[in-house]
């Protein structure tokens, strides 16, 4: 058994001469969005080192960014996955016109309590219990039979007293454009 408490967790400091592969969200808002070419070229880097972007965001204040980055697999993420993605994006990101601003990339896994955002995230943790909401309100939790490219079934959590002596409860298939948000219940018995 795997034990998935913290997430994994690498951080290079970075001295980068960078000033326009940034934009302010709105007037007056000292938040940033990255912009799509960086996300690109982030998303790429992850897929040759053989791991998936989850997500991406620029953290900190005006003259002390910090780009954390989010990495997920189907296996699962170790430090060396963490570190190699790291070490890419400095390369790829070293002669180019990015932000004075940022000091470091951190990149680390998104942690067992993290909301799977992708279908193939639900498969890698078969026989664990799941919890969340559909779109419509209804909220949701049980232990995951099966999951495909269109939905995970799970054996739903049903108080003991309503079933009968012998009896299981119906599996339920949750399609995932149906699902609003779900995560990973961890258990530490």
């Amino acid at each position: 058994m795997k034990w998935a408490g913290e997430p994994i967790f690498y951080s290079r400091t970075l001295l980068l001469k960078i000033s326009s592969v940034f934009k302010r969200k709105k007037r007056g808002n000292s938040n940033l969005k990255i912009e799509e070419n960086i996300l690109e070229t982030i998303r790429q880097t992850c897929e040759e080192n053989g791991v998936h972007l989850v997500s991406a965001a620029l953290r900190g204040g005006s003259t002390r960014q910090r780009l954390e980055i989010f990495i997920d697999s189907e296996n699962g993420v170790t430090h060396e996955n963490c570190q190699n993605v790291s070490h890419a994006l400095d390369e790829k990101f070293e002669n180019t016109d990015f932000i004075d601003a940022i000091q470091h990339i951190d990149v680390s896994s998104p942690g067992a309590d993290s909301p799977l955002l992708f279908s193939w995230q639900y498969k890698k943790h078969t026989g664990r219990t799941l919890e969340g909401v559909l779109k419509n309100g209804t909220a949701f939790k049980g232990k995951i039979l099966e999951s495909d490219d269109v939905a995970v079934t799970i054996e739903p959590e049903v108080d003991k007293k309503t079933l009968k002596r012998h009896q299981k409860p119906e599996p339920i298939p949750l399609p995932f454009d149906e699902i609003k948000k779900a995560q990973i219940v961890l258990n530490f018995k």
